[in-house]
């Protein structure tokens, strides 16, 4: 039991790593700039807009 708790804290810890290093490569804009509210500035819907919605999501948790 304890070791398998080992491994799965192993892994988490090295998610967490490779996502840290990986917050070089997005640029600054997206602090700024939310692609859900230019999907609603140009009216988008269905599926597009989901998607923008999940990858400001997605860059959210990542820096946090």
């Amino acid at each position: 039991m304890g070791n398998t708790l080992g491994f799965v804290r192993m892994i988490k810890n090295a998610s967490l790593k490779d996502n840290q290093n990986l917050l070089i490569y997005i640029p600054k804009i997206l602090d700024v700039l939310k692609f859900e509210e230019v999907g609603e500035d140009l009216n988008m819907g269905g599926e597009v807009f989901e998607s923008m919605k999940m990858f400001d999501e997605s860059v959210r948790l990542m820096k946090k």
